[in-house]
């Protein structure tokens, strides 16, 4: 199956954000809030890992989230969920050619928290 790597990295990354959601809400920065950047599949872990943090009601953790070209859903409740668990608005950075299928998460997340840049 040729897509079988690209959807192992996917199911894993959703799992490390899972399990660095369960790190931080267990003391890991002595609570003092991070800010966490990801890059392609890191910021699907970023997206995963401030969203379990919203689920856990723990809003104090996260300063802010940065996630370079994210590869991520486009759930409109999955990033309102993202975006209440961080202190200040989020950024969502991608290529202004940015053509991929889920881009239209682009266009969900726009109503929420976020920061969008492109071009850098």
């Amino acid at each position: 199956m040729i897509d079988a790597p690209w959807s192992l990295a996917t199911a894993r990354a959703e799992e490390a954000g899972e399990a660095l959601a369960e790190s931080l809400a267990h003391g890991l920065t002595n609570g003092r809030p991070v800010i966490l950047i990801g890059y392609s599949h890191g910021a699907r872990v970023v997206f995963f890992c401030v969203k379990k943090l919203a689920q856990m009601q723990r809003y104090d953790l996260v300063y802010r989230a940065v996630l370079l070209g994210p590869n991520v859903t486009r759930h409109g409740p999955s990033w309102a969920q993202m975006a209440s668990a961080s202190a200040s608005p989020c950024a969502v950075v991608y290529s202004s050619g940015f053509s991929a299928p889920n881009s239209s998460a682009i266009t969900s997340a726009m109503t929420y928290h976020f920061w969008w840049m492109s071009r850098l």
